[in-house]
C-alpha cells in the first residue's frame, strides 16, 4: 500500500511526491479525494488585511489561506474584493466549523462582516459556490500540504 508522506494515512487519488505550492485538500466520508486547491499563504496582518481585494479573477482550483497563531472568532469582510467567495472557517484541529457560502463584493460601506460562529485559526477563501458544488461540507477536516 502506498502511503502519502504528508498525511501518513493511506494515499488515495494521487500520490503527493512533491510539494510546488501550498494545497489544501479534502477528502469526502470515504477518503476519496474531493477538492486540491492550490492557495496563497496569507500569514502577516498586512497579508491578511489585503486578502484576495482587487482580483478580478480565481481560478477554480486556487484559493487563499489565512494563517492565525491561535483560535478566536475571526470576522472577515469583502471590502475591495470583486468577486463572490466562500469563506471556509478551519479549526486549530483542522475541522472545518463553519462556511460562509458566496459571500458578495461589498457595494458600499459600511461593509458586512461575516463570522465564524466557533473560534478558527485559519481561514480557506475559494470561488464562490464553489464549496457546495465539490460537497465540502462544515465537520469535514481540511488537509494542509505546506513547505
Amino acid at each position: 500500500m502506498v502511503y502519502d508522506r504528508f498525511f501518513f494515512k493511506p494515499a488515495k487519488e494521487v500520490e503527493i511526491t512533491e510539494i510546488n505550492s501550498p494545497q489544501v485538500i479534502f477528502y469526502d466520508n470515504q477518503d476519496e479525494l474531493i477538492a486540491n486547491f492550490e492557495v496563497e499563504l496569507a500569514q502577516t496582518p498586512e497579508e491578511q488585511q489585503k486578502g484576495l481585494m482587487y482580483r478580478e479573477f480565481l481560478d477554480k482550483d486556487k484559493g487563499m489561506l489565512f494563517i492565525y497563531s491561535q483560535e478566536r472568532l475571526l470576522p472577515f469582510w469583502m471590502k475591495n474584493t470583486l468577486i463572490p467567495l466562500d469563506i471556509i472557517y478551519i479549526g486549530a484541529d483542522k475541522k472545518i466549523v463553519n462556511i460562509i457560502t458566496n459571500a458578495q463584493p461589498c457595494q458600499k460601506d459600511p461593509c458586512p462582516a461575516y463570522a465564524s460562529l466557533e473560534p478558527a485559526q485559519y481561514v480557506l477563501e475559494i470561488n464562490g459556490g464553489l464549496a457546495e458544488s465539490l460537497g465540502i461540507k462544515e465537520g469535514m477536516e481540511a488537509n494542509f500540504n505546506l513547505p
